[in-house]
């Protein structure tokens, strides 16, 4: 199996399938200091990834927007410098992500 057959949304949906429970659950304190030090790793991963999964939900037409520009921006979104933070920040290596992404929208839509 390589990696273009893992299914890629089913792995970020499964790492977010708790990030709004966390986040509520959440006493966020006011000084950066005590939220360093009270920070869950597994929650800050959660939210990424929900934000990768959110923005490929757009690209892929399985979230509905009211904003008819929220599309385009998405898949312009994915590839860049912020994309790359984002992934990184979840846990995935941006490069594998973004090639994951581009071998799905070539086979949805026939590629850019």
């Amino acid at each position: 199996m390589t990696f273009l057959d893992v299914p890629i949304a089913t792995e970020i949906a499964g790492q977010v399938a708790d990030t709004r429970a966390c986040l509520m659950d959440m006493d966020a304190p006011i000084t950066d200091r005590e939220f360093c030090e009270e920070m869950d790793p597994d929650a800050c991963r959660a939210l990424w990834c929900e934000v990768i999964y959110d923005q490929w939900q757009l690209v892929f037409g399985k979230r509905w927007s009211v904003n008819k520009n929220e599309r385009a921006f998405a898949l312009n979104w994915f590839g860049t410098p912020g994309f790359a933070d984002a992934a990184n920040l979840a846990g995935f290596d941006p490069a594998w992500l973004y090639a994951v992404f581009l071998h799905r929208l070539d086979q949805v839509e026939g590629g850019l």
